[in-house]
């Protein structure tokens, strides 16, 4: 009896790094592997580039995400040089992704360059992809056993109602933002993207911002 109890605490103990791994199915275009990822909200392609020591972004990608809020100008942190690998330096500007979502792992606070080039491919080097913890290429797959990543943004109270934890969250398209918590609120402006969640709002509401306003939006609208 107690070697059978033993022999089954092995083989839990052997399986539980697989129970935990990620595994993302990625795409070989022109002779790269392409990953999906989500960044503040924006659903994006990013070339696996361990060789690259940021994420970085094209000035195309920038300002669509300033333009719809997906990025907002605190999130602009100065600028950096990079040298290339003809020995070219290059200008960029340092910016500060909040979020960024790789199958159901999250990343928060992470730093990236936005290369000044309309042609610059999207590329995900190691400014995230040594804290997702071990990665290990299996043809066109992904394997992602993480340390200690946030799985899910959302969290369940004994009731079964779902919560929302203190950060940037992303809503649906044309979220209402109201000036009090109820349906009775005027309704400031409509959220696209992500917003700043301060905590519960109540009624069923959370205390947000978005963008230079600060208002409330129902709990349901929070992806």
């Amino acid at each position: 009896m107690a070697k059978s109890t033993i022999l089954l605490a092995l083989i839990v103990v052997s399986l539980s790094p697989l129970q935990s791994q990620t595994t993302i199915q990625m795409m070989k275009e022109r002779g790269v592997y392409t990953l999906p990822c989500t960044v503040n909200g924006l659903k994006l392609r990013f070339v696996l580039d361990t060789g690259a020591g940021q994420v970085t972004i094209s000035v195309v990608e920038a300002l669509f995400m300033l333009k719809n809020g997906y990025l907002d100008e605190d999130d602009i942190r100065g600028t950096s040089f990079a040298r290339l690998a003809n020995g070219e330096v290059t200008q960029n500007t340092e910016v500060l992704l909040r979020v960024i979502e790789i199958g159901d792992l999250r990343l928060q606070n992470v730093t990236a360059s936005i290369i000044h080039s309309l042609a610059a491919p999207l590329l995900l080097g190691q400014s995230a992809i040594e804290r997702l913890g071990v990665v290990e290429l299996d043809g066109e797959l992904l394997k992602i056993t993480p340390n200690s990543i946030t799985r899910s943004p959302t969290s369940t109270t004994p009731g079964g109602v779902k919560s929302i934890l203190r950060g940037y969250h992303a809503v649906y398209p044309n979220t209402p933002l109201y000036d009090t918590p109820d349906n009775e609120g005027r309704i400031i402006t409509q959220c696209q993207g992500m917003i700043y969640v301060f905590g519960p709002g109540g009624n069923g509401y959370v205390r947000v911002r978005y963008g230079n306003h600060t208002g409330f939006v129902r709990l349901g609208s929070v992806k």
